[in-house]
């Protein structure tokens, strides 16, 4: 990865772990990832160098990957995710075949309450 290219998995640790992150990180690194802002417009907005800002964003970016290594929420989360997803092709190609009507409605609840599930 180039020094300056970003890394889209941080918007991710920010949902699972950012609220362990001071206030001004959380702000920080929502103006460079979120709002797609650049150091420059994130420094004339903060009052911040944009050397201060970059450093930040760095060290928030380490301490998200440091809590991600040591919980693994984001693979967890991935790993729930694709399973989810099989779930629902099994479930569409079940309701494709022929089932008698209280079969259907059931399994249409289900599939229901499966598209519920996220994360």
């Amino acid at each position: 990865m180039k020094i300056f290219e970003k890394d889209m998995t941080i918007p991710l640790l920010m949902d699972l772990y950012g609220q362990v992150l001071s206030e001004r990180k959380r702000d920080l690194l929502d103006y460079y990832y979120n709002e797609d802002y650049s150091l420059a417009e994130i420094a004339e907005i903060t009052g911040i160098s944009r050397q201060g800002i970059r450093e930040s964003v760095k060290k928030s970016e380490a301490e998200l990957r440091a809590l991600d290594d040591s919980l693994q929420l984001v693979e967890r989360t991935q790993s729930l995710e694709r399973k989810i997803a099989a779930l629902r092709d099994q479930m569409r190609a079940v309701l494709e075949e022929p089932l008698e009507d209280s079969v259907r409605n059931k399994l249409e609840q289900i599939r229901s309450a499966m598209g519920t599930l996220s994360f």
